[in-house]
């Protein structure tokens, strides 16, 4: 079990640290660059934004998720408990942002 969590882990590392960092360019990069330019301009290249990333990003965040969750399965099958927890957290951490996220989606706000 200890060579399936060091298999897995990184995965759910690399995972979250791509929707997590993508997160972050936007809240920090694109939300600021956007208030500089046209409605028009605003419309068409966050349409083609949300195009893109609602195709690929449910699949990486797909990725992180059972990634996570086998990680802390196979460390709490390995005896590794304060990696189960480590892990654990992270992934209640991401479902719960996944849940405050799709909320703020639909509701357009």
């Amino acid at each position: 079990m200890e060579l399936a969590t060091l298999i897995v882990l990184p995965i759910a590392v690399l995972a979250s640290a791509a929707v997590y960092g993508t997160g972050v360019l936007c809240a920090v990069v694109q939300r600021a660059a956007m208030t500089r330019v046209g409605d028009r301009t605003l419309g068409i290249t966050i349409g083609y934004v949300r195009c893109y990333g609602d195709k690929r990003m449910p699949v990486v965040g797909a990725v992180a998720t059972v990634a996570s969750v086998l990680s802390a399965v196979f460390a709490g099958l390995a005896g590794a408990y304060a990696s189960t927890a480590l892990v654990g957290s992270g992934l209640v951490a991401a479902v719960l942002w996944l849940a405050i996220a799709r909320d703020r989606v639909l509701v357009g706000t």
